[in-house]
Formats: structure tokens, C-alpha cells, sequence
């Protein structure tokens, strides 16, 4: 009976499926040491950030001294190349980065993964350039999304056994997968944070020149015998103008904090003031009364941006305010208590379903309860969060259906390790 073709040197595709791969006892051991992995890719924000943890992950989770990842340009080309295992200076030294040709550009020409035992003795290698390190085993995969290859991992110089196997190339396989979905996620983000930063610059201009006109169209009316009920209608434009605002530093934050530029400026500030001064502007931006605050007759001390910790209790106010009853109040208090400040808002609203409890912190989400009447862009609990981490804060949030929700937000007086003067 004749025997099955030994399997091709430097052609993967015809090793074991992936169900045959994942039965072996090394692949499990694998899978359980790259959970961490797509743990990491999961949680990486930009594309810079994906693409160096992907290169380092791969040499990590498939014992491999060097680790690579090319993101494909519209020309098919290698267009950014990122690499894990070489120093700086050995950076420099090698000079132009890959444009996808020898083994590389195999991997990119094929759409599928290619290994070789021996880079020098392949006949597809066309070389190292000058004062690149020697490399001998070899894997690439592609990085695919559906049809779509986005670009492709690396890997070099297997430092276990005699090269890399099916098994490593399945485990690769996978990894690259949950990659894609990360570079996808990435790129979107990027798009989207651009967006939301031209579109807020934009609007910023356009609405402090209607604030401005607004105010002096008040002021002439509050000097001439304009009727009241111009005078009422020019007030609510001016709350509307003031909303409108609040949207706009909204979306310009957000874009910031994709981005890791925000940055807190801290001072000496007194938590009270920052508390009712959120509860004034929101009394005005949107005309009601029911905001009661419960603030303590002593100050509250702290190093704080007090800038950006108003606009937090600001959002949390108004988000309190929009999802609960009309004819409800809704509660600020403030105390301290062992080197940390406490403030809680506290409303009497529908609650938010535990599904919810999670994804309301993340921008762009509104929970279940919501309903098309209500305005903005699911970013106010999110720019609160960040907010308070930055400050080195924690929040945490209790909320029953039909009994109402409860933010408690904890703030250390002094950053941590800061020295009194």
C-alpha cells in the first residue's frame, strides 16, 4: 500500500489541520501560555501598541529569539514594520526596513503560512542585508480579517528543538487571528479619534461665537424694554448654547483620552467648591432644581485639576438628572475621612440592568434604559472614569432596578508619594 508524500521542507499548509494540532499535549500547554497574550492584545488601544505587543508576544509564546509583524499597504507592499528582539542600535545598523521579498514576501504572495528549517538554504531567500544578525529557522503566518490580509508575524530562530513545527505554526495561526481583530479595532479607533478631534475644533469656534452673541443679545434685553417673554426665550437659547458646549468639550476630551493626552493640572482646591459649582452649572444648563447638595461646612482640601474634577461631577450630575424621574431630586454629597475624599450622586431613576454595569463606562455606550429622547453621545461616564483614574481615584456604582443608582467616587487628597510643604 503506498505511504502518504512526506510533508514539503518550507511548505506549512500541508502539516497537520488545526484540530490535529490542538490534540497535542505541547499545543494545549501553548494555548494556555498565549491567553495571557490575547489578554494583552485585547486591551492594547493604538496600533503602534498592538503591533509591538503582537511582535513581542509572538517570540515570547512561541520560544523564538526574534519576532516581527508587516502591515501590508494598499500596494500590497510591507508599508510599517514593526520588530521584537533587536536593539536599538542593531536597528539602525540594518538601516531600510523590509519592503516584503525573500521569505517575507512569499508569505505576503501566498496568503498562508510558510516555514523553513534553514533561511540561508531556501531558495525563495534572497538575503540578509548588511549587519543584520544571522537568522536560521523561520515561520510566518498571515494576519487575515475574513478574505482580508492585513499584514503578516514573524518568527525567528526557534530557540527549542530543531525548528519550528505545525504545532507552532497553528498556535501562530490562532494568535494572528486574535491580532487581526486588535488591528481592526485599532485602525477604527484612530479613524474615529481624528474624527472626533477635527469635528470638536471645528465646532468649538463656530459655538463660542454664538455664546457670545447670545450673551450680548441678553444683556441689551435686560437694558431696554424688551418683553419678558423675549428675555425667557433668550435664556433658554443661552442654556442651550451652554449644553451644546458641554457636548463639544465632551467630544474633545474623549479624542484626548484615546490619544493618552490628558493630563491633569493640580492645585490646592477645596472639594466643595467644585461640587457646587457643578450643581450651579447644571442648574442653569438645565433649568431645574433638583439637584440637593449636602456638603459639609468645613473645606475639603486637595491636590486636584479642579477644572476637570468639576467637569467629571458635572457629568455625573447630569447624567443622574437625564435618567431619572423628573419630579425626583437628586443628591451630591461630599465628605473625607483618612487622607481620601468621598463624593456619591445619587438618584431616584429606573436603575441600570447589571448587563449594563460594565459597558456604561465605556465611550459611546448607553445603557438599556435609555431611550431615544435622550441627548448625547454615551461619553460622559467614560470621560468621568478617566478622570478619576487620573487622579489616582476609584469609582464604583450601585444600582437596583426601580430603586435607583448610586456613583461613589474616592479620591486621595495628595497624589501618591507627594511631600507637604
Amino acid at each position: 500500500m503506498p505511504q502518504p508524500a512526506p510533508e514539503p521542507e518550507g511548505r506549512a499548509a500541508n502539516g497537520p489541520r488545526a484540530p490535529e494540532a490542538a490534540f497535542d499535549p505541547r499545543a494545549r500547554a501553548l494555548i494556555r501560555s498565549f491567553s495571557e497574550a490575547v489578554k494583552i492584545l485585547n486591551t492594547s488601544l493604538s496600533l503602534e501598541s498592538v503591533l509591538r505587543d503582537l511582535a513581542r508576544l509572538g517570540r515570547s509564546v512561541l520560544s523564538a529569539r526574534y519576532g516581527a509583524v508587516g502591515v501590508l499597504g494598499p500596494e500590497g507592499d510591507i508599508a510599517r514594520f514593526v520588530t521584537s528582539g533587536l536593539s536599538e542600535d542593531e536597528i539602525k545598523a540594518i538601516g531600510q526596513a523590509p519592503q516584503g521579498h525573500g521569505l517575507l514576501g512569499a508569505v505576503i504572495a501566498d496568503g498562508r503560512p510558510l516555514r523553513s528549517a534553514n533561511i540561508a538554504g531556501d531558495p525563495r531567500a534572497v538575503g540578509f542585508p548588511p549587519n543584520h544578525p544571522p537568522m536560521t529557522s523561520f515561520l510566518g503566518v498571515p494576519i487575515r480579517r475574513g478574505t482580508r490580509v492585513l499584514g503578516n508575524l514573524y518568527v525567528t530562530d526557534k530557540t527549542t528543538g530543531d525548528g519550528f513545527d505545525a504545532v507552532d505554526e497553528w498556535v501562530a495561526t490562532v494568535l494572528a487571528d486574535h491580532a487581526a481583530l486588535a488591528i481592526e479595532r485599532a485602525t477604527l479607533s484612530a479613524a474615529r479619534d481624528a474624527f472626533l478631534s477635527v469635528a470638536a475644533h471645528e465646532l468649538r469656534s463656530p459655538v463660542g461665537a454664538l455664546r457670545l452673541a447670545i450673551e450680548s443679545a441678553s444683556e441689551q434685553a435686560a437694558e431696554s424694554d424688551t418683553p419678558a417673554a423675549i428675555r425667557e426665550l433668550l435664556r433658554e437659547v443661552e442654556r442651550g448654547v451652554d449644553e451644546l458646549s458641554l457636548e463639544v468639550d465632551d467630544l474633545l476630551d474623549a479624542s484626548r483620552l484615546d490619544r493618552g493626552a490628558l493630563r491633569v493640572q493640580r492645585s490646592t482646591v477645596d472639594l466643595r467648591q467644585v461640587c457646587q459649582a457643578a450643581v450651579d452649572r447644571m442648574r442653569w444648563a438645565l433649568a431645574t432644581d433638583r439637584v440637593i447638595a449636602k456638603l459639609p461646612s468645613e473645606p475639603i482640601w486637595g491636590r486636584w485639576d479642579r477644572r476637570r474634577l468639576e467637569r467629571a461631577v458635572a457629568n455625573l450630575l447630569e447624567n443622574a438628572l437625564r435618567y431619572s424621574p423628573a419630579d425626583t431630586p437628586v443628591w451630591i454629597v461630599a465628605r473625607s475621612a483618612e487622607a481620601r475624599a468621598t463624593i456619591q450622586v445619587r438618584d431616584s431613576g429606573p436603575g441600570i440592568d447589571a448587563a449594563d454595569q460594565d459597558r456604561i463606562w465605556q465611550p459611546f455606550v448607553r445603557g438599556s434604559q435609555s431611550h431615544g429622547t435622550q441627548r448625547g453621545a454615551g461619553l460622559g461616564l467614560y470621560i468621568v472614569r478617566e478622570i478619576v483614574s487620573a487622579h489616582g481615584g476609584s469609582i464604583t456604582l450601585d444600582s437596583q432596578t426601580t430603586v435607583g443608582t448610586t456613583i461613589s467616587v474616592t479620591l486621595p487628597l495628595r497624589p501618591s508619594g507627594a511631600i507637604d510643604a
